[in-house]
Formats: C-alpha cells, structure tokens, sequence
C-alpha cells in the first residue's frame, strides 16, 4: 500500500526510522508514568509527538491528494520534521526520568546513617554515588552532540539517545538495588539505636550508682 502512495525509498526510509524510534519513545513514556509516585503525565513529550502527529497526516494527506503543495519536496520535508518531534519527545522523557530516579534514589536513603550505608551497603559510595555524580555531564554531552534536524539526523544521533536510554536503565537498576536493601539499612540503624540507648543507659546507671556511692562513704565517714 504504501508502494502505491509513492513514497521514495528515502522517505520510506526516515519513516521506518520513525517507527522504530516511536516504539522506544512510546515505552519510555508509559515507563514514566509507572514511575511517578503520583503517577503524573508528563506533558512535554505528549506535545512533541503531537506535533509529529501533525506532521505526518501532512505527508499522509499530500500522498493521498487530500493536500496540494508547490513546495519542493513537501513529503520529505515533513517526515523529516516528524522524525525532529519524536526526538525531542524522546529526549525530554529521558531528561525527566534522569532527574526523577536520581530525586528518588535521595528520597529513598535520607535519614539512612552514613554508618549503615558504609557497613551494609558499600556499593554506593563505591560505584553508585560516583556514578550518578558523573551522569549530569556525560547526559550533557550526549544531548549537545545530537542532531535532530530532520534527514540530518544521522546514525550518531541514535547511538547518542541509545546511550542515553541505556543510562536510565543503569539509574533504575541501582534504584532497584537501593529498594531491595532499604529494609537491611534500616534494621542496622534501629540496631544501632538501641545499643546506643543500652549503653546511655549503663552509663547513666553508673553514674547514678557511683553517686549514690559517694554519698554513702560521705556520711559514713560523717
């Protein structure tokens, strides 16, 4: 069918690549709003692919006839802006869930004791903290080398948002490992809170003993 629409084999081309990034973007979206506390919909990306919606029934409905246009290569031209949109959708979803698992990951260790953190778990400040300290500067560098300007959108740019997702997938991943311990470092605080309070304890109990001692010896000796 779409043969007979007479697409080029450029233009069929760009739109497999749209397929194939919209089924990424789609997922990451759906993901997000899984992830959410408060399960939000995330606006920007929604608005983007919107646009490339339009775009698209452009092309569409000048195959179609629906849509006259003098302008050179009128197809071409909006497939390529679609692409553009579903780019940008992608990146802004990724840029949210970048900032909102790593909000989370604090969320979910504060009030956790550095001690704990350091006997139960050292992992984090061993692998996961550097990490997502670096994350901020490699995501930097990843969205100013992309080129999401229609047909110039070029194999690195993929490779560049792939990086990216892969990224986000690392992020959830030390989430999850955070949640599945949380419970260990919270029972190695309450243990260790409890000793404390023993130990105050004794030492109050002595204190009050040797008090109760000194008084004793004062008026014996009185």
């Amino acid at each position: 069918m779409i043969n007979e629409l007479d697409f080029s084999e450029e233009e069929v081309e760009q739109l497999y690549k749209i397929t194939e990034l919209y089924q990424k973007v789609k997922e990451l979206i759906l993901f997000s709003e899984e992830f959410d506390p408060e399960r939000r919909v995330f606006i920007q990306p929604i608005n983007e692919l919107r646009n490339a919606m339009d775009h698209l029934m452009r092309v569409f409905a000048y195959k179609f006839g629906i849509k006259s246009s003098d302008m050179p290569d009128y197809a071409m031209k909006n497939i390529d802006k679609t692409l553009g949109h579903v780019y940008r959708a992608g990146y802004d979803v990724l840029d949210w869930l970048s900032i909102n698992i790593r909000d989370q990951i604090t969320e979910e260790l504060d009030g956790i004791s550095h001690e704990a953190i350091c006997k139960i778990f050292p992992e984090y400040y061993r692998e996961i903290k550097p990490y997502i300290v670096g994350l901020s500067e490699e995501i930097s560098k990843l969205r100013s080398e992309k080129d999401i300007a229609g047909k110039e959108v070029c194999l690195n740019s993929f490779n560049n948002f792939e990086q990216y997702v892969e990224h986000i997938k690392k992020l959830k991943g030390n989430y999850d490992r955070i949640l599945k311990i949380k419970p260990s470092l919270i029972e190695y605080d309450e243990k260790r809170k409890r000793s404390q309070m023993t130990d105050y304890g004794i030492k109050v109990g002595i204190a009050i003993a040797s008090l109760i001692a000194g008084f004793l010896a004062r008026a014996y000796l009185t």
